[in-house]
């Protein structure tokens, strides 16, 4: 556990002196942070609002009409701890939610010649943010979130602020309802560290989802699509997921993501009740 410790260090090290040459850095805010969408392949630019779809497209914001609380924890590589907590407060006229964003690192070894470890220290990333949406009732809806993160790897700290901006259009049409959207997110200053500038790890995402009731109150299906293009690693990704409900409360969601690599296949599911839901994927 402690070699595998030692190669997660050079590999977060490598990652951020890296990402002057072109790459970007910050990547623990490309982690999915709602279960719900990571099960249908992480792709919830639009996706019927919930609060953790937020994250994703802050535009979705202005449709809620009570306050919300999401709460998110995922074991992240090797003895990573991962946590965002996000807080909805609307108003007459803006819907705003604030959110933190952790992921941390401990017991990674310091280790500068065969033998003995010399001492450990724990990676952290930290990030703050606040999310507007007006809340007018129109089919368009738009929003903004800006964000100030903070990165720290044993004695080299970095950080930066930067943004997303997103649009959601909703409309129905006989009994389905649809819902497209898009989002650029991270985009604004560059981190430093050491001698070699970062970029945020800026995104545009577009997409769409539908979502049809095959029988009222018994079974509910959501289909979405999503098209993503990471600028600073020249990186584009499809995204395609299925969801189906339960009976109003259980949800079964399935997604896939299409890469230069082999693809990634999500699942998931969850129970949805009238004050809370909890949902888990793999």
């Amino acid at each position: 556990m402690n070699s595998l410790k030692i190669i997660l260090l050079l590999t977060l090290i490598w990652l951020q002196i890296s990402s002057g040459g072109g790459k970007s850095g910050f990547n623990f805010l490309s982690i999915g942070v709602d279960a719900k969408v990571v099960s249908l392949a992480d792709a919830g630019v639009a996706l019927p609002p919930e609060l953790g779809t937020i994250y994703y497209n802050p535009a979705g914001l202005g449709t809620f009409k009570r306050s919300s609380v999401l709460i998110t924890y995922r074991n992240w590589m090797v003895d990573g701890k991962f946590l965002y907590t996000s807080v909805l407060i609307p108003t007459k006229f803006l819907n705003f939610a604030l959110s933190l964003t952790s992921l941390s690192v401990s017991d990674i070894e310091i280790r500068e010649r065969p033998g003995e470890a010399e001492g450990k220290f724990t990676s952290r990333d930290f990030g703050i943010s606040l999310s507007a949406s007006p809340n007018l009732g129109t089919k368009l809806k738009v929003g903004m979130t800006a964000k100030y993160i903070l990165e720290k790897i044993f004695v080299d700290e970095t950080n930066l602020v930067s943004f997303d901006l997103g649009v959601l259009y909703s409309f129905k049409l006989s009994q389905f309802n649809f819902q497209a959207g898009a989002s650029l997110k991270d985009f604004g200053s560059k981190g430093k560290f050491r001698t070699e500038s970062i970029n945020p790890p800026t995104t545009l995402s577009i997409g769409a989802s539908i979502s049809y009731s095959i029988a009222p109150g018994s079974i509910d299906i959501l289909l979405n699509i999503e098209a993503k293009r990471k600028f600073y690693d020249s990186l584009n990704l499809l995204s395609v997921g299925i969801g189906f409900k339960f009976l109003s409360n259980f949800n079964l969601n399935f997604g896939y993501i299409f890469a230069h690599n082999p693809g990634n296949l999500r699942f998931g599911g969850g129970i949805e009740l009238s004050k809370f839901s909890v949902h888990y994927d793999i």
